[in-house]
């Protein structure tokens, strides 16, 4: 709501300083001047109660730029570094205030409410410097513009808004505008042309415009017209607007299987990958072998024998005689 209120009330607040601003110069015939404010001649311009007034509109209109600046490049301040400077743009409750300006608009869009309120910015300051109240100066200043805006829409942008009828709205408001100045502008040179017509007509062409949009919400978002949804018309309209109003879908990535034709050419796929053919990847010799591997080894201990003492003479001659005998009965057995 304080969004809305502060989007609505930008126009006011600037015509409102400009005019504070503004100022006239009074010539004399002896070469002497003036400057007074033009609003009122008889107070002299940056004196006396003109002061506080002049103040008060400077701080408006400084407040009014740094605000539109803020929006217009707001999709850029949130890409700069995390730097003690712009630790503001990273407080959650401004960004939950900023996006409520940025959320009809596509992605790379969204500088376009501080676009236009900077034109409303360039559109009075030329009203303002237009001392002689020429209607021709503003009414060239806001044709250029608004056919500025159109062929920005038209052939540079692909697309604004998420919600088309959204477009479509705001390009008929401007097709508004121009048709207002336009004739407004043809009825200065013609006496006969009646300018309050022109007015009436397009003041009843936004009138309706405003009374069907709050139709549409009536019937979109709540149950006054549950009976009419479903009968053929309703069911329609329904498609109609669920096709020219699309939400914003948040982009997933899902894993979608190969088709059933092509899992054969999948799986050699897979087996060329792992296992590759007509290579002689594997005759080569590789750069880093393996590791050489350490025998090992194992240490076994022997027990010594207890008994110490020297063996005994007799024992050992008796030992070595019988060695002969026993070769001489393997032989007889072997001949045998």
């Amino acid at each position: 709501t304080l969004a809305t209120l502060i989007l609505l009330s930008y126009a006011k607040l600037l015509q409102i300083s400009f005019k504070s601003l503004s100022v006239g110069i009074l010539e004399y015939p002896d070469g002497s001047s003036k400057m007074l404010w033009l609003p009122d001649a008889t107070i002299k311009f940056f004196t006396g109660k003109h002061i506080p007034l002049f103040i008060m509109a400077f701080l408006i209109l400084l407040v009014g730029l740094v605000y539109a600046a803020i929006l217009f490049s707001w999709q850029c301040l949130l890409r700069l570094p995390e730097w003690r400077i712009f630790q503001w743009s990273r407080n959650p409750k401004i960004q939950t205030f900023i996006e409520t300006y940025h959320t009809p608009y596509t992605p790379k869009h969204r500088y376009w409410t501080g676009l236009l309120l900077i034109v409303r910015i360039v559109l009075y300051f030329v009203a303002a410097v237009n001392v002689s109240n020429d209607p021709t100066v503003a009414s060239t200043a806001i044709t250029f513009v608004v056919c500025c805006i159109v062929l920005l829409k038209g052939f540079i942008v692909s697309q604004l808004y998420w919600k088309k009828s959204m477009d479509v709205l705001e390009t008929f408001f401007f097709f508004n505008i121009l048709f207002f100045v336009i004739f407004t502008w043809f009825s200065l040179g013609d006496k006969h042309f009646n300018q309050e017509a022109i007015a009436y007509t397009s003041v009843t062409m936004a009138i309706v415009a405003l009374l069907l949009i709050i139709l549409c919400h009536l019937y979109t978002y709540t149950s006054l017209f549950s009976k009419v949804k479903k009968t053929t018309l309703g069911r329609k309209v329904d498609r109609l607007f669920s096709a020219t109003d699309p939400e914003p879908k948040p982009r997933q990535r899902r894993y979608s299987p190969p088709p059933d034709d092509d899992i054969h050419r999948f799986d050699e796929l897979l087996d060329e990958l792992d296992c590759p053919v007509n290579t002689d990847d594997y005759n080569t010799v590789p750069l880093l072998g393996p590791p050489p591997v350490e025998p090992t080894f194992s240490v076994v201990e022997l027990p010594k024998p207890r008994n110490l003492a020297a063996p005994d003479p007799e024992e050992v001659q008796a030992n070595t005689q019988c060695v002969p005998d026993a070769e001489v009965e393997m032989k007889e057995l072997i001949t045998l």
